[in-house]
């Protein structure tokens, strides 16, 4: 007797692919060390007190101690090619700032920190999410592709309408992009007027509103005559003075007195109640317009520009002298944007 095992050549293809799949994404790669807390506590226990470090300090001349401690440290590197600066940006943890810096101190170091992990990632020109569990969303994505033998562009359009994509944006001018800040896509007429190097700065006016504002025209009032000196005038009408009735009578005058700021306390009261009423209802109304076009348009095209995403931070760029900003985009406006690279 013979026994025959049939293999369907479609079950060996889909391993195989799999497998080239697993060894292009590296989906068994393991996080860098640097960010496992357990890491560096494990390093942290090792670390001399600071106590017992002032001591020996104390005791020795030189003051340098060496422990079994190893400080992780994590290396950014910078190159021209970044369009930055070379250098390196150094990342310690906490425990270990301190010994990092007495280190270099005893060594004749001087050096000048950065002022966050944040900040040294926008020098280095590389995007930094630390909220995002990228690795995981990777590979729970690719899995899924594989699972149900689609390929990874149709399980990102399934996921499209709700992913949101990360992106730096560079300004061209300085100063500190300000956060929640709207990333719109530009006009056909902001294109041009940037090829041609002017206009760079586009000022964004609310709708309904408008920077120019018409000017209002003082009528000059002609100023009276003086009289010449050493002449009389004949005019009768010149020479006479309005006369007040509480100065002819003055047993009534604190009767005038207490009459007239009650009267003139009840008129202002009915003008500050009339305006109020005037004011309440104009607001009431500008409100209903308001609530109106909100409904109407969508958040999409709330702005004289189309929205497609948000900043979420920003900061001055020390080395490029300008500013430089994250934030995520939705990933249906990528068509969009890379249709204007064509105009």
């Amino acid at each position: 007797m013979l026994e025959i095992k049939v293999k369907k050549p479609e079950a060996e293809e889909k391993k195989s692919e799999m497998l080239s799949y697993c060894r292009a994404f590296n989906l068994h790669s393991q996080p860098n060390k640097f960010w496992n807390r357990q890491f560096r506590d494990e390093a942290a226990q090792k670390r001399m007190p600071d106590g017992e470090y002032q001591k020996l300090n104390a005791q020795k001349i030189n003051g340098v101690t060496s422990t079994d401690a190893k400080i992780p440290i994590t290396i950014i590197i910078r190159n021209e090619g970044l369009r930055a600066l070379d250098g390196i940006d150094l990342l310690v943890p906490t425990p270990f700032a301190k010994d990092l810096w007495v280190a270099l101190q005893r060594r004749g170091v001087r050096a000048s920190g950065l002022r966050d992990e944040f900040a040294a990632h926008l020098e280095s020109k590389t995007l930094f999410f630390r909220s995002m569990t990228w690795n995981q969303r990777r590979e729970g994505c690719l899995r899924k592709a594989l699972k149900n033998g689609t390929g990874v562009e149709e399980v990102t359009k399934e996921a499209a309408h709700g992913m949101l994509i990360p992106v730096k944006l560079e300004f061209v001018g300085r100063g500190r992009p300000k956060r929640f800040g709207m990333i719109c896509l530009p006009a056909p007429d902001d294109l041009i007027s940037i090829r041609r190097n002017r206009n760079k700065e586009i000022i964004q006016q609310p709708r309904g509103t408008s920077s120019e504002e018409p000017m209002e025209i003082q009528e000059e009032e002609a100023e009276p005559l003086k009289p010449l000196q050493g002449f009389v005038s004949l005019d009768a009408a010149a020479s006479e003075k309005p006369i007040s009735l509480k100065w002819l009578f003055e047993e009534s005058s604190r009767l005038d007195d207490t009459i007239s700021k009650r009267k003139r306390a009840n008129r202002k009261k009915k003008e500050s109640r009339k305006r109020r009423k005037l004011t309440f209802e104009q607001r009431k109304t500008d409100e209903q317009v308001e609530e109106a076009e909100r409904h109407s348009s969508q958040y999409r095209f709330s702005a004289d520009r189309e929205i497609i995403g948000r900043l979420v931070a920003g900061e001055q760029s020390v080395l490029g002298g300008r500013g430089v900003a994250l934030g995520y985009i939705c990933a249906d406006a990528l068509p969009l944007i890379s249709s204007n690279y064509h105009k």
